[in-house]
């Protein structure tokens, strides 16, 4: 009798111990899960006090050219100092062609003013993708101007560069069809986290689709979607400066469908700002992050193919070498000195 008790109270104790044993890897599991949503959470968090903070920080840079652009101020603005470096001129060279000109100049030599310049959408969707791949708040220094370089100089095979320039039926159908990888006709959910937002209409004498908008789409964790516009249509139109919306992720892929809630005027009023609608056939390109900053269809790629550890240790091998006989030279001649 008293070996039966015994045996099963040791099965009961047995049984407590490996209850307890999987409850505390139960509960380290859970806090390690909630460890790593805490992070993701803080990471989205922070993008989104950066994207207020570049919001913030251009849209002044944009009033200093504006109201001030022979000024101290304009002269040593990052920001300014950035964007004239990119587009390739000045703040003042604008001012100068508005009032100092006493000829009236073509339409096609006119230049226009910067702090409307600024407020390009394709300038800005490029240089706000860039800062928020580095994580700061001003387009300006080596490693801004060298990523963007590396992505959007001009000429550059990029699969943004490319859509941007126009697009014909066939490239179309083929982002359409899936074909092209990490570019969608919609908004894809569970795949990026960042997206260039491409909208283009079909103009029916030239038979392509061209640009009309780009601007800037981030999705955060809580399905909530971040949307960064600017918009200036060039000449002496109103150029609407950086604005910021917060939108749930199934709302925004209604809203940028091309023919429902792209066509209705009081969605594009709130994302592009007031007056800046759109009309006509249009389609909405998404490209991802990954495939700007990666290898892309559609004859273009954003990045540099990486090496293969055979070649690697095969110019670690021949460095090797070059070592070696560089020091039985070296011995060789003290023998001849010495001798």
């Amino acid at each position: 009798m008293g070996k039966n008790l015994l045996s099963k109270s040791e099965g009961v104790q047995a049984k407590r111990f490996k209850e307890g044993k999987e409850f505390e890897k139960e509960e380290k599991y859970d806090k390690e899960e909630e460890r790593v949503k805490k992070k993701i959470n803080d990471y989205y968090i922070l993008m989104e006090d950066s994207v207020l903070n570049i919001k913030d920080t251009y849209n002044k840079a944009i009033e200093v050219c504006q109201y001030s652009p022979y000024s101290y101020s304009s002269a040593t603005n990052p920001t300014v100092c950035g964007i004239e470096q990119i587009i390739g001129r000045t703040v003042a060279d604008g001012v100068r062609e508005k009032y100092i000109s006493i000829q009236p100049q073509d339409e096609d030599e006119q230049i226009n003013p910067m702090h409307k310049s600024m407020c390009g959408c394709r300038l800005t969707a490029r240089v706000i993708f860039v800062m928020l791949l580095l994580g700061i708040n001003e387009p300006s220094g080596t490693p801004f101007m060298e990523k963007y370089k590396s992505l959007f100089s001009t000429g550059h095979p990029n699969i943004t560069n490319i859509i941007m320039d126009g697009l014909n039926v066939k490239q179309i159908s083929e982002i359409h069809e899936g074909s092209v990888q990490n570019v969608y006709s919609y908004l894809p959910p569970q795949t990026s986290n960042l997206f260039i937002v491409q909208i283009l209409k079909y103009i029916d004498f030239l038979k392509n689709y061209y640009p009309v908008h780009s601007f800037i789409v981030i999705i955060y964790p809580d399905n909530m979607c971040g949307v960064v516009s600017s918009w200036y249509s060039g000449d002496d139109s109103v150029a609407t400066s950086i604005i910021y919306n917060k939108i749930p992720f199934e709302e925004l892929q209604y809203v940028l469908t091309p023919d429902k809630g792209l066509l209705n005027n009081d969605y594009t009023d709130i994302l592009f700002g007031k007056g800046n609608n759109l009309e006509g056939n249009l389609e909405t390109i998404f490209i991802s992050k990954e495939a700007i900053i990666g290898e892309a269809g559609l004859g273009g790629g954003g990045g540099r193919r990486k090496r293969t550890k055979k070649k690697r240790k095969k110019r670690t091998k021949k460095k090797v070498k070059r070592k070696k006989k560089r020091s039985k030279r070296s011995k060789r001649s003290k023998r001849s000195k010495r001798k």
